[in-house]
This record gives structure tokens, sequence and C-alpha cells, in this order.
């Protein structure tokens, strides 16, 4: 986020603005410095400044949706006081400096300070009902915030500065506001969300408390009563936006449990659903959850749901494939990996497990044209190589499976397996020397490896 250079008529503007010293001792420099105390503390933690990775963002507190919305509500204060590296840092803070100076000269420290809290809430709950799958940080929430509350007061307010100057400052902020905007459509990226939220709700603050040349009692009283009212209206927004987006939070959710090795947690989150069973997505994700755990009928029962909804999910059509094939029902996780396979051919996984399938029934032609697919689209992949070398024997095409073997032992030189079928080819061949070399080499490597063979299957 960028300030326009006209945010140096904020000095011309208000006469009463803090200056030297006292600036320094501002509310607005406190929330400078936590910000910076805590991009420190995320440096020393990271050992680098340029720019942190999504989990250490999370790590101290970054707004995400599976998180903030699963409980973690304090992510809606802290998000404002993390930055994903130094550039970020160092143009918001510009930009709290110049907007929040202004803000406090006008409303006072603690209005100031309530304000940033609260825009900056609204820019977290803005930015979740945009996208609650991304890791959001940053105070440019807040700063939109801060710079809508001025636009209202600088348009309504009664201030004593000359309305030239007072046109020039909101020129300034109108100009400051739809040019981040801008840039953040224009660029993707950036969470536009947030900026919304946090400049929407700064507005309606300006204008709910009204001109600030009012008694200061009557004011006092009108901002506490705005500021409880607009603590309702964002717990209202918080709450509507959890009903809205929470099937997306909880589906996001689950695939990070899955992700982890948590099927269990998967399948409390898939459950919560009130639509599950009319959303193939979220169908597919609990099969996957079920399977995991060993539970088949279940997961089968899931994945057949989400096809009746999406025939050509994807995922659910290559997860019962997956699932007939480890019940033994062979030919029938044929025809679900195959119609996988046209539903997307740039698949590697696909191919290499249907490829795996059709060599489990003998079908070894058919499983040399699935793992050359594989191999077409990737072409250091040791397990496709190995496996069709395997085929390729059985099809006693041996000078074929010696090459195959050759490439799967040069991909993973201390793979035992690879080893032993390359001796076996050469011998299957007639090619004696050369497997009494590759038999020794397999000796070798079984020693040192002590016995345990790496992860390529046949």
């Amino acid at each position: 986020m960028t300030m326009p250079s006209a945010a140096s008529s904020r000095d011309n503007v208000l006469a009463a603005s803090p200056a030297g010293s006292k600036a320094l001792h501002s509310a607005t420099a406190a929330l400078v410095a936590v910000n910076v105390l805590v991009f420190l503390a995320m440096s020393a933690s990271a050992h680098h400044i340029l720019k942190f990775d999504g989990g250490l963002v999370l790590e101290w507190g970054g707004n995400y949706g599976p998180l903030t919305m699963g409980g973690q509500w304090w992510r809606f204060i802290s998000y404002m006081f993390v930055h994903i590296g130094l550039a970020h840092l160092l143009i918001n803070m510009w930009c709290l400096y110049e907007v929040g100076l202004m803000t406090e000269s006008i409303w006072g420290r603690s209005s100031m300070l309530l304000v940033y809290g609260l825009t900056g809430i609204a820019g977290g709950i803005a930015s979740l009902a945009r996208n609650p799958t991304i890791v959001s940080a940053g105070a440019s929430g807040a700063i939109f915030g801060l710079a809508g509350v001025l636009m209202a007061t600088l348009l309504l307010g009664k201030l004593p500065v000359p309305r030239r100057e007072l046109w020039i400052a909101l020129a300034s902020l109108v100009a400051f506001s739809a040019y981040n905007l801008t840039y953040g459509f224009l660029k993707g990226g950036i969470d536009n969300g947030a900026h919304l939220g946090g400049l929407i709700f700064g507005v309606l603050i300006g204008i709910a408390v009204g001109p600030p040349a009012v008694h200061p009692r009557k004011r006092h009283l009108r901002e506490g009563l705005v500021y409880g009212i607009g603590l309702v209206v964002l717990i209202a927004g918080y709450t509507a936006v959890s009903k809205a987006r929470g099937a997306v939070v909880n589906i996001a959710a689950a695939r990070e449990a899955l992700g982890r090795g948590d099927p269990d947690t998967a399948i409390r989150r898939l459950n919560a659903l009130h639509a599950l069973n009319d959303n193939p997505s979220a169908l597919s994700l609990l099969a996957a959850a079920y399977a995991g755990k060993k539970q088949f009928d279940p997961a089968e029962k899931c994945y057949r749901r989400a096809l009746q909804l999406d025939p050509r999910n994807l995922a659910a059509r290559s997860g019962l494939g997956a699932l007939l094939a480890s019940t033994g029902r062979l030919p029938d996780a044929t025809k679900e990996l195959q119609k996988a396979a046209r539903l997307n051919p740039a698949e590697e996984g696909i191919w290499l497990q249907l490829a795996a399938v059709l060599q489990k029934q003998g079908r070894h032609a058919e499983s040399v044209s699935a793992f050359q697919n594989a191999l077409a689209l990737n072409p250091g992949s040791a397990q496709a190589e190995f496996g069709l070398g395997i085929s390729e024997m059985n099809l006693r095409q041996y000078d074929a499976a010696i090459a195959a073997f050759q490439k799967a032992t040069h991909l993973v030189p201390d793979n035992y397996d690879a080893q032993i079928w390359l001796a076996n080819a050469y011998q299957a061949a007639g090619r004696a020397n050369e497997a009494a070399a590759a038999y020794f080499r397999a000796a070798q490597l079984r020693r040192r490896l002590l016995g345990p063979r790496s992860a390529l299957r046949r």
C-alpha cells in the first residue's frame, strides 16, 4: 500500500497535528513501534527479513478462516500487527504514521486507537467473506479505516481550518484509497477485502460520530454509543460470514487435516456441514478420510454419492478407483481409473494407479501403455520406470525391460529392487556377464543397506 505525495498536506491542514517529540510520544508512534517489534521478532525467528512464508505468518497470528473461524478469534486483532516482509512493513508504517497522526490530531489518542482496532477487525471479517482460505496479514485494513474516518470528518465536520486546505486533504485521502484499491484489483495477491472492509467501516464511524466541534461531553457520549453499536455490528457481521462461508472453511480445514494424516478431524469438520450430502467436493474428502481409517463401506458410499452429484468429479472418480483396488475389485477399479484418466489425462498419479491395477490383473500390454503415459508426463519417475520394466519382463520384452530398469537404477541408485530386477532382466536376455555384475552390485547394496528396501513397488 502506498501513500500519495499529497499526504504531506497534513502539516498544512492541521495546525494541532503533533510535531517533533510530541509525534514520537503519540499513540500513532506506539502503534508503529508495536508493528516494528513484532516484525523484528518474526525476523529473528525466520533468520531473514525480506519475505516470510505463509506458515510463519500463520504462526504469528495471521488471519486464516479455518483457524480464525475455528475458535481463534484473537487473530482478528493479531493479524493487524503481522507483516509478510520488509517492504510490506515499511510501506504500511509510512501510511500509518501519516494517516494516524492526522486522525489523532482531530479525534484524540484513545478514539484513534479504538477506530484503528474496530476498522482493523472489520477488514479482517471482510477478508474472510471474500476469501476465507488465504492467509492475510498487515495493518492496511486498519489504515484504510483511519482514512475512511478522516474522509467523513473532513467532508462533514466543521474544522477550524480554511476550506481550501480541507479539500486538499480530502483529495489526498480519496486519491490514496482509490489508487491502492485499484492497484490491488489489478495486481492481485493483495487483500482488497480487508481494505474495503476497513474503509467502509471507517466512513460509517465518521458519519455516525459527526462533527468534531460539538461539546466534548456530548461527543464522548456519542462516540461511546457508536463504538458500542459498531462492536455489535462486527459480531453480527462475523456471525453472518461464518454462516455463509462455513462450508468453504470446513472443507479447507478437512483438506489440511487429511494432509497431515488426521482423518478424525477431517471427518468431524465435514460432518458439521449442513448440506454435506449435496456437496460433491466435501463428500469426496469425507470418503478419503474414511478410507484413511480403513472404513471402506462409508468411504465407498460417499464416493458414489459425490459421483451421482458430479460425474466429472476427478477426486471422487480416482478415489473410488483406488478404494476398489485396495478391496480387491480390480476390474471395477480399472473402469473407474480409466474414467479418471479420461477426465484428466495430464495427471501422472492416475496413470500410475491404473498401470498398477492392470499389472495385478496380468494385463501387461495395457499396463505398459499406462506407465508410458505416466513417463510422458514425468520422465524422471523412477516408480514408473520400475513398473514398466516389470510389465515388459512379463511380456518377454527383455531389452526394453533392461532399458527401463537401467533408468530406474540411475534415478534411484540405492534401490535394491531395481538393481536385482535389472540383474534378472540381463539373465533372462542371456547376457550372463552383465547379469553377474548386476547381481554383485545388488548384493553390495543389500549389505550396505542392511536389508531395508526403498519405496519403489512392483
